[in-house]
């Protein structure tokens, strides 16, 4: 049967573009989900290549163990510029305050928050996702 790309809907008939499962660990599992916004999985769900950093990929195209999905469209409204405070960088972004509070009342600091938005363009989901992984050491 044909793979689709949970996410952009790619097709692998149509492309040259490898697919991939989600992981097996539970916990895992979960993180991806929660990134790209699906509450259910099933076994032929897969994600694409264009939805993980390069850095995830290895040379044989196998994903690495602490991969989780990036490149992730999310709808931005009501968005205000954030600085990150502290850094050298005068760089300043674009994110949702609620989205900003609601990561730092899980008891991250507004830095490690405002440093993951950073990576992940916005997306709160990725954000949160990375954040927990480094705790739980993914």
């Amino acid at each position: 049967m044909p793979r689709r790309c949970v996410i952009c809907n790619a097709y692998d008939k149509k492309s040259d573009k490898s697919f991939h499962c989600f992981p097996k660990n539970k916990d895992r599992k979960k993180l991806w989900l929660k990134v790209c916004g699906i509450d259910i999985h099933l076994p032929s769900y897969r994600v694409c290549e264009d939805h993980f950093s390069d850095e995830d990929l290895l040379p044989s195209g196998f994903l690495k163990s602490i991969a989780i999905p990036v490149n992730i469209n999310s709808k931005q409204p009501e968005l205000l510029e954030s600085t990150n405070t502290g850094s050298s960088s005068n760089s300043s972004q674009s994110f949702k305050e609620t989205d900003i509070t609601e990561l730092i009342n899980l008891g991250f600091s507004r830095e490690q928050v405002i440093q993951e938005l950073k990576r992940f363009n916005g997306n709160k989901n990725q954000a949160m996702a990375s954040l927990f992984a480094k705790i739980l050491k993914f």
